[in-house]
């Protein structure tokens, strides 16, 4: 594969904490609505777009409140909807055809880039290495990525490393209820402290990305 921007993002993704498609494409929808409230509120093709939809969904929604400077922008856009919402107030609340929340939309096509370029790049074996020592894909972004392979060498060899990663984290959550027992509970904990959460990333993917 064409070591590019995308290539270079994967990469340094292997640095980060859980699924590192999961952190590509939450970090895509971060730089996404942090645009749009500093730089895009008025926007004319954005504001089409809300109103296509109806706003953001819930999640999304609700991640506008994470920014410390962004109220102003929150009120000029939502200013917008609620009043387009009073005059067509039934007719909205009954459409069903809404177009998908800009969020959304640039969620699923960073995931499908990102899935697409990890699977392209397998065969690096520099690549390969790097997602070796770095924290496994969620079963979501997994499962996706199995189905970019046609190499069923590769699909298998995938598959070990993935399977490796979950059985150690199986060991650490054993070891993290253990400690939970009165005899042991003065023991320390390692890298087992976390495992509980982790154990969720890796059956879900990380929150707000599915």
């Amino acid at each position: 594969m064409k070591k590019d921007l995308t290539w270079v993002h994967l990469i340094d993704s292997f640095n980060e904490e859980g699924c590192p498609l999961c952190f590509l494409t939450k970090s895509s929808v971060t730089r996404y609505l942090d645009s749009f409230l500093y730089e895009n509120v008025n926007d004319a093709g954005i504001r089409r777009e809300l109103h296509r939809s109806g706003g953001f969904c819930n999640a999304h929604a609700w991640q506008l409140t994470d920014f410390a400077v962004g109220r102003l922008g929150i009120a000029i856009v939502y200013q917008d909807l609620i009043s387009r919402a009073a005059k067509e107030l039934t007719r909205s609340l009954l459409k069903e055809d809404k177009s998908l929340c800009p969020a959304c939309r640039v969620a699923q096509e960073s995931e499908k880039r990102y899935t697409k370029a990890f699977a392209d790049s397998l065969d690096d074996e520099g690549f390969f290495k790097e997602y070796t020592a770095s924290a496994e894909l969620c079963l979501s972004h997994f499962a996706r990525v199995l189905g970019k392979i046609t190499d069923s060498t590769m699909t298998e060899r995938l598959t070990e490393v993935q399977r490796g990663k979950l059985s150690s984290l199986g060991v650490q959550l054993e070891e993290f209820i253990r400690k939970h027992d009165y005899r042991f509970s003065r023991e320390p904990y390692g890298p087992e402290r976390d495992s509980w959460r982790r154990a969720i990333e890796k059956l879900v993917g990380k929150r707000e990305v599915f």
